[in-house]
């Protein structure tokens, strides 16, 4: 079961809080700490950077999953908005559950 709270601070910004709640022993059990893990061995200082960058500017009403975006980053070697919209065309994340970086 997934939640997802937005939450606007004082200076207008918009957060987006996922929570999500999985049974355990279901097939989804395991697999958001695996990617997280996975993530944070290769992260950098540039790719964290390029990564918060890129959700910033994804505009207001455009709604881009967050694995999508490190997807293109990790693997597509995106680094702006305009190459995460151009990459998104033809390189569609067919399993997400199943991507790890």
């Amino acid at each position: 079961m997934e939640w997802h709270a937005l939450y606007k601070d004082r200076e207008q910004n918009t957060w987006k809080f996922d929570m999500i709640h999985i049974r355990k022993g279901s097939r989804y059990d395991g697999v958001v700490e695996k990617v997280t893990a996975a993530i944070a061995e290769r992260l950098t200082p540039e790719i964290r950077k390029t990564i918060l960058q890129i959700k910033f500017d994804v505009p207001d009403g455009v709604t881009i999953p967050g694995i999508e975006i490190y997807h293109a980053v990790f693997t597509g070697g995106v680094r702006t908005y305009k190459e995460l919209e151009e990459w998104r065309k033809t390189n569609q994340l067919a399993d997400s559950l199943g991507w790890l970086p």
